[in-house]
């Protein structure tokens, strides 16, 4: 296997392709992909204002996708595209078109691949070929992997037991003293993993946890004797198996560098004001911390906002309320001020406490946090309380940082954040909430094995964004389509590698309203 970075997407959702347009350009695929035996990295170029970019599949073939695509996907417009499901020693076709809301680009330069043999994967033996992974991150963005095929090399396993049968091995330089080491199982026939940490010029194990069948095993080692000359820098081997014998497991595995703890102080409170110019970046955030060190909000660079003051409110006494239907919502609201208004989206992510978050869910029988919504108001600065006339935020994304939650959405424009249920939402666009626009709605299979059906009935018709999230928050699908009004029906497929438990579907209508309903996967 190449030694290569890359950054795993959620699981991919079918979709059908649309029409064309000249006026949304069209990606380039360049000349190459990384291949594994089962995935395939592609690294397009990106298309300022697409909201998305959808890839035509085909094994074998060499037919006009425009005329009969053999698979198709669609990923958001700062995803790193990853193909699973391949098959090794197969030769792909694949092309990519630029999603920009309504309109869709032409298809890109075709781009040909070959997946890598059978047989044990290259980084099966521990001194062979490893699969490096980034280390210069402080987020949690995990690569796929699976023990399928892989074997023992005659290295036994450690004292946190299992059967080493299937053992890969991957190699990471940290450039940080402290780290987070995460694998999650996703798939296969054994989810109990085993993680072993090795100091490789040594030789010595540092470090092991063996998981329950589909638990998550975090591992975090610090004081790290970190060195930054890249031809001397220490090294770890990680090994992954899973605990039974004769099983596989196909999962994700990361590291992330020292977590900024959330800011966590009650009142109003500053943060040190930030300038950007506008020439980062999609999907890479600049952190707004507070004097102490402490996160607030991470903001794409990609307009140029000049000077931003950030601020928030947080309220000692916890969740309040807002009008005649005691509407709840978080203590905690975050004013973002910039010098210019953006002229596009910008991605923003703000941060909110374990303790706030966790009692606001258990007190209004919200599971999740992905069931969070986000109102924004045009003017406000350190408010104490939500005084109304706030439109909803274009979700995006939410799950757990470090100790606390992210909640990330996608604006135009910026002013005061506030937080509570999706389907609760504070002011005027709560109107256009399930209650008025989306009706009638029903799912089924529920509990579903691989796919369910959903059916309802729209108000009024346009773009529906549906996403599909587990009960961390973690996003595994997400896709767009358009609806008409009247009786809808929509299909949410490719679950069947999903693990068992509870999940929670999230659409979005034309207007920003917000339906969660809960889904049981078994």
């Amino acid at each position: 296997m190449n030694k290569f970075y890359f950054v795993l997407l959620p699981l991919l959702v079918v979709f059908s392709a649309g029409g064309l347009t000249a006026q949304c350009a069209a990606p380039s695929l360049g000349s190459s992909a990384t291949e594994d035996q089962r995935f395939a990295t592609l690294r397009p170029t990106r298309i300022a204002g697409a909201t998305g970019y959808r890839v035509v599949l085909s094994a074998d073939a060499f037919r006009d996708p425009i005329i009969s695509p053999d698979t198709t996907y669609e990923f958001g417009p700062d995803e790193q595209i990853i193909l699973y499901g391949l098959e090794p020693a197969t030769r792909y076709r694949v092309n990519i078109q630029a999603i920009c809301g309504a309109e869709v680009s032409s298809f890109s330069n075709r781009l040909i691949f070959t997946t890598e043999d059978d047989g044990p994967p290259l980084l099966d033996d521990r001194d062979g070929g490893f699969n490096y992974f980034v280390s210069a991150s402080t987020r949690y963005n995990p690569v796929p992997g699976t023990t399928l095929a892989a074997t023992n090399q005659g290295n036994p396993a450690g004292p946190c037991g299992g059967d080493a049968d299937d053992d890969v091995w991957y190699s990471f330089s940290p450039i940080w003293p402290k780290y987070t080491f995460t694998v999650d199982p996703v798939s296969g026939t054994d989810s109990a993993l085993v993680v072993e940490i090795y100091d490789e010029r040594q030789d010595t194990l540092v470090a092991c946890r063996a998981g329950l069948p589909g638990e998550t095993v975090n591992i975090t080692l610090e004081n790290i004797p970190v060195n930054q000359d890249p031809q001397n820098r220490f090294e770890y081997d990680l090994r992954v198996y899973t605990a039974g014998t004769n099983g596989y497991a196909v999962f994700e595995i990361g590291a992330a560098g020292e977590i900024l703890p959330v800011a966590d102080e009650t009142g109003c409170i500053a943060a040190e004001s930030i300038t950007l110019d506008g020439t980062g970046q999609a999907n890479a955030f600049v952190d707004v911390l507070n004097q102490e060190g402490e996160v607030i909000v991470s903001i794409e660079n990609t307009q140029p906002l000049g000077v931003v003051d950030v601020s928030y409110f947080e309220d000692a006494a916890g969740a309040r309320l807002f009008g005649p239907n005691d509407l709840p919502y978080l203590g905690r609201n975050i004013s973002i001020n910039p010098t210019v208004q953006p002229a596009g989206p910008v991605r923003v992510r703000s941060y909110l406490t374990q303790a706030a978050v966790d009692a606001f869910l258990m007190e209004n029988n919200i599971a999740s946090v992905s069931e969070l919504g986000v109102t924004k108001v045009a003017t406000g600065d350190c408010s104490a309380e939500y005084t109304g006339g706030g439109v909803i935020a274009s979700f995006e994304d939410a799950g757990r940082y470090g100790s606390g939650y992210y909640v990330d959405v996608v604006v135009t424009s910026f002013s005061e954040f506030f937080f509570s249920a999706a389907d609760r939402a504070l002011g005027e666009a709560s109107s256009t909430r399930s209650t008025t626009n989306l009706t009638d709605m029903r799912t089924a299979p529920n509990p579903f094995t691989h796919s369910f059906k959903v059916d309802f009935y729209a108000r009024s018709g346009g773009e529906l964004r549906i996403s599909l999230h587990d009960v961390a928050g973690k996003r595994v699908q997400q896709r767009t389509e358009r609806v008409a009004a009247g009786l809808n029906q929509i299909n949410v497929e490719g679950l069947g590698d999903l693990p068992k438990g509870t999940y929670f579907l999230r659409l979005i209508d034309a207007d920003g309203g917000v339906v969660v309903r809960r889904v049981l996967k078994q």
